[in-house]
């Protein structure tokens, strides 16, 4: 379990050691904080082009990197 306080908190893990395949991935995570505000990173590998999960006033969302464009998937 990691909890944080809100206040700039992050962990991060190098890129090297988060390889990902070429073909599907599962991405999950468990999230149980005090407020939602405006759109926030919550597990993302995405400063080369890969796979974000973000949070937005509390709905989920979901964006990866397919051959030449993101793709992204939100909740209502």
């Amino acid at each position: 379990m990691l909890v944080l306080d809100g206040e700039g908190d992050a962990l991060s893990v190098p890129h090297e050691r988060l390889e990902l395949p070429d073909g599907p991935l599962t991405v999950e995570g468990w999230l149980n904080a005090r407020e939602f505000s405006q759109r926030q990173g919550f597990l993302n590998k995405t400063e080369q082009g890969e796979f974000g999960l973000f949070v937005d006033e509390g709905r989920p969302s979901f964006t990866v990197f397919l051959g030449d464009d993101y793709v992204a998937a939100r909740a209502p």
